[in-house]
Formats: structure tokens, C-alpha cells, sequence
């Protein structure tokens, strides 16, 4: 929330920040929609019992859509990403202090793809349904405290954060 306050509808990404680029802007952006198809194809393949009927319904209905699906990672309000924020690219420091590594992949887009890619990377099942809510209004209430004067609705944000 500290990071996407700041960059929130930034006038920034026409000016000095045009290099953050949106989604479908991206350098490799054709090779990365092919990789994250077969990847999915490959992962469905394994018959690890996480693969339940309802994992192969979302993955195919993904595949049908995927044009309408990543078009929502550059519908608003936008902001700057670091792109892959799972726990391995962070770090914390003895005096409480947390932050990122690993910036390679810095884009603009939706602030709730990257929540949503941490809890799901980042926490067990389980341990994500028993805590998402709190940890979503936590994210919330930030963009507040960091001044975003558009902070969606928890509602609105749940939505978004399901389908990323």
C-alpha cells in the first residue's frame, strides 16, 4: 500500500515513469501469454489432487478469455507494480523494517493483481481464506493513510482481488 499510494494515478507514467509500462506494453508480452497458457496446460497435466474440477472449469474458462482477462491488468486506477512480489523477493531487517527485492519486472497496473498475486504465492490456502479479508482492509486502509483519494470500496476490491 506504501508503494502504490505513492505511484496511485500518477501523472508520472506520461512523464518520467513512461518506462513502467502497462501490461500488453511490455517487452515480451506475446511470449509471456503463451508461457502462463502452457503453463497452466502442463500444471493440469500432473494430477496433483489440487487439480479438482473447479481448477480445470477456471483454467479452461481463462483460456477462452484470456484477451477480456488481461485487459483488466490495465484497467484503472493504475499504479506502479513491482511485478513479482512473492515472499522470496522480500527481506526484513532487525529493526522491524520489511521491503522488496527483485525489481526487474516493474510495470503499471492494478494495485489489487499485486495483492492478489502475493496472498496466492505467498499463502496456503488456508492460511489465505482465514486471513484475506483482514489482510485486504489492511491494504485498503493504507491507500487511505497514503493519501489516495479514490480507494475502492471493500466490495469492489474483494471482486477485483478474485479475479486476479
Amino acid at each position: 500500500a506504501d508503494l502504490h499510494s505513492q505511484f496511485w494515478n500518477s501523472p508520472r507514467f506520461s512523464r518520467d515513469l513512461t518506462w513502467a509500462r502497462t501490461w500488453s506494453a511490455r517487452p515480451g508480452y506475446a511470449v509471456l501469454k503463451q508461457f502462463y497458457s502452457r503453463g497452466r496446460a502442463g500444471a493440469l497435466k500432473l494430477g496433483r489432487p489440487e487439480v479438482t474440477p473447479a481448477v480445470r472449469a477456471v483454467s479452461q474458462a481463462l483460456d477462452r478469455h484470456a484477451a477480456a482477462y488481461y485487459r483488466e491488468f490495465e484497467a484503472g486506477p493504475l499504479t506502479l507494480l513491482h511485478g513479482d512480489s512473492h515472499l522470496g523477493n522480500t527481506f526484513s531487517t532487525s529493526d522491524g523494517r520489511s521491503g522488496l527485492l527483485d525489481w526487474q519486472v516493474v510495470w503499471h497496473g492494478p494495485g489489487l493483481r499485486e495483492v492478489s498475486y502475493w496472498m496466492t504465492t505467498g499463502l496456503g490456502p488456508e492460511m489465505r481464506r482465514a486471513h484475506e479479508r483482514e489482510l485486504l482492509e489492511r491494504y485498503l486502509d493504507g491507500l487511505r493513510s497514503g493519501g489516495v483519494p479514490d480507494v475502492p470500496q471493500y466490495g469492489t476490491a474483494f471482486e477485483r482481488y478474485r479475479l486476479f
